[in-house]
């Protein structure tokens, strides 16, 4: 799953934005996915921006570096329009004074994204935003369960960060625990299963095939697309179990499930019908040996890519 944006930016507002001409551009740890960007003085009202790619399995952790005057920085997806990061002055421009849940970024997909850079205060300032990256902690494959005690909807993630937040903020949600393992970086074999929410009665959908993806997005214009919420086995092995998709009848809601008791528990009350089959997750007893492998299959080495920068040429 990805971070969860802070706000949303009209991405009209965005076109057009070209980089500043930078002074520097230091990569000074060439083995690891980090940048700096460091610029002249930038004025009151003046925008620009720089294009970068974000890669899944990486955790970036942007920071605006300032000398006792402010600028604004946000990290901007430029098709949606999606801010997933901004320093202090980025969040006073946009209106959200309330430092994130988080500072570091995530994504399940590789996303290009804009890093805008803006002149928020009288005083001329000049700038420095710096990236650093690093491998997500892959030991831990668990899909947590929720219950929304208000709809009766069933909510599944498998990110430690989203199931913290829900858990800190979202007191209808009710705790349910681990219900199976998949992984939230793409590993060898693995498929993404998106997930999509319900803007009519709150539910949330997850389906790990490409044809039912589009029909759910070419027809329901309800259903928000919230990208790849994990990624599964992509077929049956010693290493997966299926999970099966129950649709409940009243609530127009969904339940997933390995266990074939709980299946059978719920569509013994009559409210569920039985969907079958609807992706593979990882069987228990394979879990540690894929924590192993996706450890070696971090990304350590790699470079973030930095384009369309208008610069000399990079230090380091």
């Amino acid at each position: 799953m990805r971070t969860q944006p802070i706000t949303t930016v009209d991405p009209a507002t965005l076109a057009g934005l070209h980089p500043y001409p930078l002074g520097e551009i230091a990569d000074v740890r060439q083995d690891e996915p980090d940048f700096l960007l460091q610029g002249g003085v930038i004025r009151y009202g003046e925008k620009f921006a720089y294009s970068i790619s974000l890669r899944p399995g990486l955790e970036y952790q942007f920071r605006g570096i300032t000398a006792g005057t402010e600028f604004g920085a946000t990290v901007v997806d430029a098709d949606t329009g999606e801010v997933l990061w901004a320093n202090a002055g980025g969040r006073q421009a946009l209106g959200v004074p309330q430092a994130p849940a988080t500072d570091l970024v995530q994504v399940a997909e590789e996303r290009a994204v804009l890093l805008v850079v803006e002149g928020t205060s009288e005083a001329d300032a000049p700038f420095a935003v710096s990236a650093d990256a690093s491998p997500i902690d892959t030991d831990e494959f668990s899909v947590y369960r929720f219950l929304n005690k208000g709809n009766g909807q069933h909510f599944i993630t498998a990110w430690e960060f989203e199931r913290d937040y829900v858990l800190a903020n979202m007191p209808n949600m009710q705790y349910q625990g681990e219900t199976f393992f998949a992984a939230d970086i793409p590993l060898d074999g693995f498929v993404p299963v998106y997930r999509f929410a319900n803007l009519i009665n709150g539910s949330y959908f997850y389906t790990a095939s490409e044809a039912e993806r589009q029909s759910v997005q070419d027809h329901y214009s309800f259903m928000r697309f919230d990208g790849v919420g994990f990624y599964a086995p992509g077929g049956p092995s010693e290493e997966s179990v299926p999970v099966y998709r129950l649709a409940n009848l009243k609530t127009g809601g969904y339940l997933y499930t390995p266990l074939l008791a709980e299946k059978a528990y719920f569509l013994l009350s009559g409210a569920w019908r039985d969907d079958g089959f609807s992706f593979f997750a990882i069987d228990p007893a394979a879990v540690a040996a894929l924590a192993s492998e996706a450890l070696h299959a971090a990304p350590y080495g790699a470079e973030l890519p930095l384009l369309g920068v208008a610069a000399p040429e990079p230090l380091g």
